[in-house]
């Protein structure tokens, strides 16, 4: 399923100019249309044709800005009116087309790729021992979320602490609970 998930995205990508009925990508892969639709769904959690729409909107911006004309794009990209080319990507980029080609800005949908990442089924041996009661104390701080490696955040709040602060805490902590007190 995966060599056709992705065979689908480079048949999307070779029929981005003009009309793209999106039957053919299911038809082109294989597929039912219905099964590949909520597959598609479930994977990226956007629709299949606000992808279509998007990947459209996102290659006529990068040729506005090689200078090519809003109404040429509008055409070559499958709409009907110039009108209908210039709403629809306002709304998806916030900008008119004639704006974004002379600020030079805009904005950009990357092309899906479908990859599979194993994680997991490690062996992983462990023992439970018990250990005398410790006290824990701690400071809070908003820090950016970071799922791999070294948090520098985390390292830089833990070295700001003082002598001082710590001290502090273990006189704060050892006045709220002492051992036996629960």
């Amino acid at each position: 399923m995966l060599k056709k998930l992705n065979d689908a995205m480079e048949y999307i990508e070779q029929h981005l100019e003009g009309e793209l009925p999106l039957e053919d990508i299911s038809r082109y892969i294989g597929v039912p249309d219905c099964h590949f639709r909520k597959i598609f769904l479930a994977l990226t959690n956007m629709t299949l044709s606000e992808y279509v729409k998007n990947r459209k909107l996102s290659q006529a911006n990068k040729e506005l800005l090689q200078g090519a004309s809003v109404t040429d794009l509008a055409y070559k990209y499958g709409y009907q009116s110039v009108d209908g080319f210039t709403r629809a990507f306002k709304k998806w980029c916030g900008l008119l087309p004639s704006q974004a080609a002379k600020l030079k800005q805009g904005k950009v949908c990357q092309r899906i790729s479908f990859v599979v990442s194993v994680k997991g089924g490690n062996m992983m041996e462990y023992k439970i021992v018990e250990k005398p009661a410790f006290y824990v104390a701690g400071v809070s701080k908003r820090v950016p979320l970071q799922f791999e490696g070294v948090n520098n955040e985390i390292v830089k709040l833990a070295e700001s602490i003082t002598e001082e602060q710590r001290k502090e805490r273990r006189c704060t902590v050892s006045r709220i609970w002492s051992p036996g007190k629960w």
